[in-house]
């Protein structure tokens, strides 16, 4: 007659397995990897769109800067305009009142 199997000893651990094949030690040991990594995906996904936003944030205090900047040339500028009309203006003055003090002069030739 063949023989039976033999059962286990008491000195091994009997572990039981799930219908996957899995015992309970390293169910336990994946849900903890997968809560692991679960928890690291949902906060380099919350590091990733705060660092976006950050980086947007920065952009429109750049472009603030460049349009400050542009601004503040082109406000230069047009002093710059305006002082050269203003010199312009006073040597127009200038010459107007040289041509009435002429014209001044000539009416008192004509009159004496």
């Amino acid at each position: 007659a063949p023989a039976a199997p033999a059962a286990p000893s008491s000195s091994s651990p009997v572990v039981e397995h799930d219908s996957d094949g899995l015992d309970g030690a390293t169910r336990e040991l994946l849900e903890t990897v997968h809560q692991v990594e679960t928890e690291f995906l949902t906060r380099l996904g919350q590091l990733t769109s705060e660092k976006e936003t950050i980086e947007a944030q920065l952009k429109e205090v750049e472009m603030a800067k460049s349009a400050e900047s542009t601004e503040k040339a082109n406000l230069q500028q047009l002093l710059e305009s305006k002082e050269a009309e203003i010199v312009s203006l006073s040597s127009e003055k200038d010459q107007g009142v040289s041509q009435v003090q002429a014209a001044i002069l000539r009416l008192r030739k004509l009159i004496e």
